[in-house]
């Protein structure tokens, strides 16, 4: 039998399911062009005071999204139109707040707007919280050299009504000391402001630990002065090497009626005279010289 008028039909069938198919893509992409952005991100945030990043607004799309915003507060905020990072300007300070209502509730409106012009709007609610008063330092341990310096620096967690006095104590000046108090203003409290420890050289070996202890209990803005303020443990590597001495040679061989020899120095140059004695354990078998004594002038000399 011919079987061409079936192939014919069945490949004319192949071909409309084909265009069908191509037809239904072809309408989906279109209805996909045709979709706004979708915000997938939170339309609230809780921020800190003194908070440069408010909040990232991001949404979806098929094609590329630029981001803006409006609305109540929409001046205290600047955004990045490509990323959707929502940053304040300037900086919230709770207690002097900017937003309309100065409740420290900051209401704009988003918007999300594909390459397309289509556009979707969220509204965004921004909480400013309060910092706590505190001091922050930049470590909490640290080692310093005999005579050497280390430093870490102290900073305001927020900004004081008056000038803050925040003044580091040694407890131990025979070890380490410390650079003098540090002023914070109401201009420059959020600069780390440094404070250097040194060590004080001695003549004991030992490695020595400190501790620096902060008081703000001079200031002027009263919120601070009882403010606890965490110490930095600090430990002293001593420079002094440790007393003793140093032998040429532990062990020898040598032929009877023959000498050897070996030589002795000190470690550590002493406060006074220091006499070391060898001893023979079989005076039979061979002799030692004599008693050596090391000066503060000779102890290094063999």
């Amino acid at each position: 039998l011919d079987d061409q008028p079936f192939r014919a039909r069945a490949m004319m069938s192949l071909a409309t399911l084909d265009m069908v198919k191509r037809s239904k893509q072809i309408k989906i992409e279109k209805l996909l062009n045709n979709i706004a952005p979708v915000f997938t991100s939170s339309a609230t945030a809780s921020v800190a005071e003194n908070t440069a990043t408010a909040i990232t607004i991001v949404a979806t799309d098929e094609q590329t999204i630029t981001y803006s915003i409006s609305g109540t507060d929409a001046a205290d905020f600047s955004i990045n139109s490509s990323t959707g990072v929502v940053s304040f300007n300037p900086v919230p300070d709770y207690e002097s707040p900017a937003d309309s209502d100065t409740n420290n509730i900051y209401i704009f409106t988003a918007t999300a707007t594909d390459a397309k012009g289509l556009a979707t709007t969220q509204n965004i609610e921004i909480i400013v919280t309060n910092a706590e008063q505190g001091v922050s330092a930049s470590q909490s341990s640290l080692t310093v050299g005999e005579a050497g310096t280390n430093t870490y620096t102290l900073v305001l967690n927020d900004a004081p009504t008056a000038d803050v006095v925040v003044t580091p104590t040694s407890n131990n000046t025979n070890a380490a000391t410390v650079s003098s108090a540090l002023t914070f203003t109401m201009a420059n409290w959020a600069t780390p402001q440094t404070v250097t420890v040194t060590g004080v050289n001695d003549a004991n070996t030992i490695n020595e630990s400190v501790t620096i202890s902060h008081s703000a209990a001079n200031s002027l803005d009263a919120g601070y002065k009882a403010v606890s303020i965490a110490s930095v443990a600090v430990t002293l590597a001593d420079d002094d090497a440790v007393a003793g001495i140093t032998q040429s040679a532990t062990s020898a061989t040598i032929g009877e009626a023959s000498t050897g020899t070996y030589t002795v120095v000190l470690n550590t140059q002493p406060t006074g005279d220091v006499t070391i004695t060898p001893v023979s354990s079989d005076t039979g078998a061979a002799t030692v010289s004599g008693v050596m004594t090391f000066t503060t002038g000779n102890w290094n000399t063999a």
